[in-house]
């Protein structure tokens, strides 16, 4: 209802009081829980690190060096022994071009790349709070105005929409995978 329809209520907002939202308990509604999977958008990363390591290399004529990702976690790069005394130097560069990426040396021809601790979380904590926002602006596309949206435990947003009379389509447009 309108604050302005009657003096009461207008008497009512110029104390500052507003309306009671009624929740899903008193309002029916929907009740979703969505599953970000933060694991796809990591490797998705960690694939454009892989792509940009072989252009580097095939860039700057490497010969000897090759570049392995397992798909998940971890870049290999695999050095014949007369290119060791280059590994420092790619060490750098590569460093230099990946600020978020660990390189280990595994050995004088062996390094493995893989996403730091540090950048994983934050890399988590920024797709939580975007996928978050994304919700938020479906629901308000569906013109849901006290949807509650918010991040449960780890991976999961909470989206409580009360007073949804079809909760199916409000399914379909809020489900909908983003990327």
């Amino acid at each position: 209802d309108d604050m302005t329809s009657s003096p009461f209520n207008r008497w009512l907002a110029s104390l500052g009081i507003q309306p009671i939202k009624l929740g899903l308990d008193l309002n029916g509604g929907a009740l979703l829980l969505l599953e970000v999977d933060t694991q796809v958008a990591q490797t998705d990363y960690l694939t454009s690190v892989y792509q940009e390591t072989r252009q580097h290399i095939r860039e700057n004529r490497l010969r000897g060096v090759s570049v392995s990702f397992d798909g998940h976690r971890q870049i290999q790069v695999q050095m014949a022994s007369q290119m060791a005394s280059h590994s420092s130097q790619l060490v750098t560069e590569l460093s230099g071009r990946f600020p978020d990426i660990t390189i280990a040396r595994k050995s004088d021809t062996l390094l493995e790349l893989s996403l730091n601790e540090q950048a994983s979380s934050q890399f988590h904590n920024q797709l939580m709070n975007q996928s978050l926002s994304t919700m938020r602006t479906r629901i308000e596309s569906l013109g849901i105005t006290e949807a509650v949206t918010q991040i449960q435990g780890k991976n999961r947003i909470r989206i409580e929409l009360p007073g949804v009379k079809d909760p199916k389509h409000a399914e379909r447009i809020i489900g909908t995978t983003a990327t």
